[in-house]
C-alpha cells in the first residue's frame, strides 16, 4: 500500500500521523525461525541485512522499513546504502501487520491492525513507528524542525489495500527551496534536449557541484532551455569533483529554483525538482548563502 501525495499537514481527529522514515521499504515474510524481506518490486533484501533476517518472530507478514540512524539518531538514507554484509547497525521499524500466524488482517481497520502488531511485536528486536493521533500540524512542525524527511498520515478506520497508492495513506514531505547556478546539462539517451542541468552554488568565482536535476520540465520547457544553455556554451565552470557527470557546459549565469528533500552528507540536494528561474544577481548564489552550512562542507 502506497501513500498519496498531500500539500500540507492537518489536524483530524479521524486520522493517525506517524513519521516518513528515509530508508528502504519492505514486507517481512516471518515463518518463526527468521525474517524473509523482499523489496517493493519484490527483490530479495534478506542476504543483503542478515542480522535482520535472523530475527526469530512467531509467523505473520509485518510492513516496514529497513533504516539505519546516523551519530545523532536521524534516519539516514546514506548510511543504509554503504552498508555491507558486515555490518549490524540496521533496524527493522514496522508500521502495519498483513498478516498473523496464517489468517489476514488487512480488511481490519488501522487501529485494529496497530494493536495486533504491538502484541506481534511484543518482546521483539523489531521497532514499531509511533502513531500520533489528531495532531498532524505539532507533529510536522517538529519534524521539520529536525530536518526529517517528513510523515505520513494514515485514516485510523481504514484497511489495508495492498498495490495501491490510496488516499487512504497521505504522505507529507518536508520541502526546501533553493536558488543555485546551471552549470550545464547531461545528455539524454532517450532523445530529449537534455537529462538533467547540472547545478552549482559558488565558491569564489567557481562552482561548487550541489547535484543535477531532471525532474519538473515539459517537453517545451526542455527545448528553450537547452537553447538557452548552447548560446551560453563555455568552459568547465565547476570545481573538480569526480561526481559530476559528462555532458555540455555553460557560463553559469541563470539562477534556477529547486525544491529539494534534504542535504546529504556530501552536500548534494535530493529529490530535487526544477520550479523555475529567478532573477536574482549571480554573485549572490553562494555556497555560504545557500548551502547546508560547516557540517557539510
Amino acid at each position: 500500500m502506497l501513500a498519496a501525495p498531500w500539500p500540507a499537514a492537518f489536524d483530524d481527529p479521524l486520522w493517525g500521523f506517524e513519521l516518513k522514515w528515509d530508508g528502504v521499504r519492505a514486507l517481512a515474510y516471518s515463518d518463526g525461525r527468521g525474517l524473509r524481506l523482499r523489496s517493493r518490486n519484490g527483490n530479495d533484501l534478506s542476504d543483503r541485512y542478515p542480522s535482520l533476517a535472523a530475527i526469530r518472530q512467531r509467523p505473520g507478514v509485518i510492513d516496514g522499513e529497513v533504516v539505519a540512524v546516523d551519530a545523532d539518531g536521524r534516519p539516514s538514507f546514506e548510511k543504509l546504502a554503504r552498508i555491507g554484509r558486515e555490518h549490524q547497525d540496521v533496524q527493522f521499524v514496522a508500521f502495519d501487520l498483513l498478516e498473523w500466524e496464517g489468517e489476514s488482517v488487512i480488511t481490519l481497520p488501522l487501529l485494529g491492525r496497530r494493536e495486533l502488531l504491538s502484541e506481534f511485536t511484543d518482546d521483539s528486536p523489531i521497532t514499531v513507528n509511533d502513531l500520533t493521533p489528531t495532531d498532524g500540524v505539532n507533529l510536522f512542525s517538529a519534524i521539520a524542525a529536525s530536518g526529517l524527511e517528513g510523515m505520513v498520515a494514515k485514516k485510523l478506520s481504514s484497511g489495508y489495500e495492498p498495490g495501491r497508492r490510496s488516499g487512504a495513506w497521505r504522505k507529507i514531505l518536508n520541502l526546501t527551496t533553493v536558488r543555485c547556478l546551471v552549470g550545464g546539462y547531461s545528455l539524454s539517451e532517450v532523445g530529449e534536449p537534455f537529462s538533467a542541468l547540472l547545478l552549482g552554488l559558488l565558491v569564489g568565482d567557481r562552482l561548487r557541484y550541489i547535484g543535477r536535476v531532471g525532474s519538473g520540465f515539459s517537453n517545451e520547457d526542455r527545448s528553450h532551455i537547452r537553447s538557452a544553455l548552447d548560446d551560453m556554451a563555455g568552459p568547465d565552470p565547476f570545481i573538480a569533483d569526480p561526481d559530476i557527470p559528462q555532458g555540455v557546459f555553460c557560463v553559469p549565469a541563470l539562477v534556477a529554483h529547486v525544491r529539494f528533500r534534504m542535504w546529504t552528507d556530501a552536500g548534494r540536494l535530493r529529490g530535487p525538482v526544477f520550479k523555475g528561474f529567478g532573477s536574482e544577481p549571480v554573485e549572490s548564489v553562494t555556497w555560504e548563502a545557500e548551502g547546508p552550512g560547516p557540517a557539510s562542507v
